[in-house]
């Protein structure tokens, strides 16, 4: 088996995978704009994807999420590592921390600049307005190729201690589970990109050099430990990585 680097990855598709994407919005409210999601890729673009979206799909609240993707049968096999159970305390979750990190909100989201202005807000002393294209939250997903015969249970939680280490300076970690449900077991983290007091960034999750560095020490972790093969070179991925991002 062999490390994927970019691409959409389909359920037949003989290879591992590791991403990251970036929600840009805090709720489904705010998706009234269309904001389109930034991916510094190794992995597919999710486009106009909110925090409480990826975590109700993430934990199966929607009633017709995935219809023909996702097998509802198998659904009780879906395990969640870390973090709430319900989708709105992982949301919760995240605004707890924001406000108790000097981060502004209102009305059950971030205070961006704009909505500052345009309702003439006094924001309290010693909490920092956020641009509304600042990240609200970074996804990494991983995943095994639908025929793996890998002990996906082991794969996953060192994929997991994997993260927490890597990750362990690019934000706070909201929730973590598998899903076996559908045609590859993968697991999605969700993480706060909360880097200090007053300020929150998805860069450190989605710059060039990290996500070059990402694949390689995941694989370097992980991959070995379990058998799976990585035939791209540094400098071939690091290079294949800016022309995706290029196009």
């Amino acid at each position: 088996m062999s490390a994927k680097l970019g691409g959409m990855v389909t359920d037949d598709d003989d290879s591992q995978f590791i991403g990251v994407h970036v929600l840009k919005t805090w709720s489904d409210t705010e998706l009234r704009r269309r904001a389109v999601s930034k991916s510094g890729r190794l992995g597919p673009v999710r486009k106009n994807r909110s925090l409480d979206v990826a975590a109700r799909h993430n934990l199966r609240e929607f009633p017709g999420d995935g219809a023909g993707k996702i097998d509802r049968a198998r659904s009780n096999h879906n395990r969640v590592l870390f973090g709430p159970t319900r989708a709105r305390d992982v949301v919760s979750r995240a605004l707890h921390l924001c406000q108790a990190n000097g981060i502004a909100v209102h009305a059950g989201a971030l205070l961006t600049t704009k909505e500052r202005d345009r309702l003439k807000l006094v924001v309290p002393e010693g909490h920092e307005v956020l641009r509304a294209d600042t990240a609200r939250a970074c996804e990494v997903v991983i995943s095994l190729p639908s025929d793996s015969t890998i002990d996906e249970r082991a794969f996953f939680d060192d994929a997991l201690e994997w993260a927490r280490t890597f990750f362990a300076r690019c934000g706070t970690l909201l929730s973590a589970l598998v899903h076996l449900d559908q045609g590859r077991p993968h697991m999605h983290m969700l993480y706060l990109p909360l880097l200090g007091f007053g300020k929150m960034s998805g860069t450190p999750f989605t710059a060039r050099d990290r996500l070059v560095l990402m694949h390689a020490n995941f694989h370097a972790v992980v991959g070995v430990k379990y058998g799976l093969a990585d035939r791209i070179s540094t400098q071939d991925r690091y290079q294949k990585t800016l022309e995706r991002m290029a196009a």
